[in-house]
């Protein structure tokens, strides 16, 4: 399955809630910059669905990327 990810992580300094803040949008930034960039041949759906999910989030204008 190539929609989603497990992720196992021991952060030493205890700030796994902001770690895993800046792993997000460190991800997100970049994937849908690859999207945007190359040559997907989903961008515009992919592009319309991470759009039509930051309409539903309050802090996101463009695209919101991941989910809970």
């Amino acid at each position: 399955m190539s929609n989603h990810t497990h992720l196992i992580a021991n952060i030493p300094d205890g700030h796994l809630s902001e770690t895993l803040r800046d792993l997000k949008k460190f991800t997100a930034k970049s994937i849908i910059s690859t999207i945007m960039d190359g040559k997907e041949s989903r961008r515009e759906w992919m592009l319309n669905c991470f759009g039509f999910n930051a309409n539903r989030h309050s802090r996101n204008k463009f695209f919101q990327f991941w989910t809970l």
